[in-house]
């Protein structure tokens, strides 16, 4: 399965589909090919380079044109846009559905807001829970379809503390979409939804995900961002 991640920050995400990639005993997410367009010299696009992976830069103030044949260069299957921006409308239509989304909240809260705005707009607001949502990319700003989603917990409310478990359920909502999308075509079995227990606390899974003894290590994540 090729992922192509737009990107304009770390590139956590994709660094954590990588090292699950490389510990997963699942042929569906060890088939995982993992590239990076990226639209500034970021952690992502660097990280990238460094892994030997397929990476590049985009302009994303040229044309639509340029913008959507530069991205479908790439032949992806799955098109994650964990992009500092707006992504025009026309460049939506161009990329045929394949575009998902990652957004930290538990849409329809507080969307429409971009990187980590939601997750302290989420502590601001006093909510309990709070979780990821990764959905389909529409004309709609995060109004596309959920795929899957993951809860958590805010009883501690400290910031830093809540972005570490936003990172976490983000990444399993990651997981858990992919997984999703490309069931049918592994003959995979559907899971049902589940609790996951990380040092972090307990993440509820929507829909579940398939048995990773590594999503439940604190040094598995830990590796992530010193990979």
């Amino acid at each position: 399965m090729r992922v192509l991640f737009l990107s304009s920050g770390g590139g956590s995400t994709a660094r954590f589909l990588y090292k699950l990639s490389q510990l997963s005993n699942f042929r569906f997410i060890r088939e995982v090919e993992i590239s990076i367009l990226a639209d500034r010299d970021c952690g992502a696009y660097r990280w990238a380079k460094s892994k030997g992976l397929n990476a590049e830069k985009i302009d994303m103030q040229s044309s639509v044109k340029e913008i959507t044949g530069n991205i479908n260069n790439f032949n992806a299957e799955i098109i994650v846009t964990t992009i500092y921006k707006i992504i025009q409308e026309e460049v939506i239509i161009g990329c045929a559905g394949k575009m998902i989304n990652l957004h930290y909240s538990l849409l329809p809260a507080f969307a429409g807001t971009i990187g980590d705005k939601s997750i302290k707009d989420a502590v601001s607001y006093g909510c309990m829970l709070a979780g990821s949502t990764c959905h389909m990319v529409t004309r709609e700003v995060d109004g596309g379809q959920p795929i899957s989603q993951v809860a958590y917990c805010t009883e501690n409310k400290d910031i830093v503390t809540v972005k570490q478990k936003a990172f976490v359920s983000g990444c399993l909502a990651l997981y858990s979409g992919l997984y999703s999308i490309k069931r049918i075509n592994y003959r995979l079995e559907e899971e049902l939804d589940q609790v996951i227990t990380i040092s972090g606390g307990a993440m509820l899974c929507s829909p579940g995900l398939p048995s990773e003894q590594s999503l439940t290590s604190e040094i598995f994540w830990n590796s992530i961002q010193k990979d």
